[in-house]
């Protein structure tokens, strides 16, 4: 049998529109309580302002949202900005002692070298007086014994000499370079040191106080509102179904007065699998509901259904809607 006509589905598009308004909405009340009202403290205060507005379009519906920026600014109590003026000078001075340790550091050559040659000559001021003597005291023992310069035992004998000189001037040498490399570590860390005292401080970071609001679900909402009314059609559509099945399920030729004329209370409530209309009426002279067809109507879809009974146009229903075909 007919139905009504259903709802219409909610416009999505709409819904989606309204959804974004609603969350942009909601974030941005978030933001604002997230901010409070700012901060106060005896070390200083935090307060917010707008700083302009970011325009913002929708890629889905083109739609435009103007969204207001905001910043915080930090202002620190008398004594604190004091103390910060005092810090803020003190790696300034920090940093341009660095920035002149590195220049030298970069312009003196090879840094390393040159503190290596630095200590080999001084330890080699030391060292090279205490060399010549122990060779001095070597060719005089050697030759008290009877040992000749240019023979065979005077050059074995010196080359044990020039060997301990050699390693004494490797040990020497080992030692200026240790001492070079000890020497610019120290500087290195010095200069890292006073770049670290130089450095800015952070960032003053304002408070954020954290909120949870709950967001207009306008696309739910309105699946559910619709889903609500197809049910509502549904149910009374299933009761219509089931009234008119009984009248209309009778097998055999069921032939009932349909004429116009008689009717009165004319109320249209659906349509039947074929496309006729389906009404709800009275009787002239009778109070009870009827449903069924409008003669007048059938006979233009289904002329043979229709009959003549006394003046009157009757509807034979088993024809008009097929019944038991």
């Amino acid at each position: 049998m007919g139905k009504g006509k259903a709802p219409k589905p909610p416009d999505m598009t709409k819904l989606a529109n309204a959804q974004t308004s609603a969350n942009i909405g909601t974030a941005l009340t978030e933001r604002m309580m997230n901010m409070g009202g700012g901060m106060e403290t005896p070390d200083g205060s935090v307060s917010y302002s707008q700083s302009g507005i970011y325009d913002w379009t929708d890629p889905v519906s083109g739609k435009k949202y103007s969204i207001p920026l905001m910043k915080s600014t930090t202002s620190l109590s008398a004594a604190q900005q004091a103390i910060k003026d005092k810090s803020d000078s003190a790696k300034l001075t920090a940093a341009g002692i660095a920035d002149t340790l590195g220049r030298q550091f970069a312009q003196a050559g090879d840094f390393e070298n040159d503190i290596d040659n630095r200590i080999y000559d001084m330890g080699l001021k030391r060292v090279q007086p205490r060399m010549d003597e122990a060779r001095r005291r070597a060719e005089t023992n050697a030759v008290n014994r009877g040992i000749r310069p240019g023979s065979a035992a005077f050059d074995v004998l010196m080359r044990d000499v020039g060997q301990q000189e050699n390693d004494a001037y490797t040990q020497l040498a080992l030692n200026s370079r240790g001492q070079a490399m000890n020497e610019r570590a120290q500087r290195a860390g010095e200069i890292a040191g006073f770049l670290g005292m130089g450095q800015p401080a952070a960032a003053p970071v304002a408070p954020q106080y954290q909120s949870n609001l709950p967001t207009v679900d306008h696309i739910g909402l309105g699946m559910q509102n619709y889903q609500n009314q197809l049910g509502a059609w549904q149910q009374k559509n299933q009761s219509l179904n089931q009234a008119l099945g009984g009248m209309f399920g009778i097998a055999g030729n069921f032939i009932k007065y349909s004429d116009r004329r008689l009717k009165t209370d004319i109320n249209k409530v659906g349509r039947t699998d074929d496309g006729q209309n389906i009404y709800s009426y009275r009787y002239r002279g009778d109070k009870r509901m009827h449903l069924g067809l409008m003669a007048q109507e059938v006979e233009k879809k289904h002329p043979d259904a229709v009959v003549d009974v006394g003046g009157y146009k009757a509807v034979d229903y088993s024809k008009a809607l097929h019944l038991g075909a």
